[in-house]
């Protein structure tokens, strides 16, 4: 599944 960073630092989507 594919999950947003709550952190400010990651702003990127990363995969779980």
């Amino acid at each position: 599944a594919l999950r947003m960073a709550l952190f400010p630092e990651q702003k990127f989507i990363y995969e779980l």
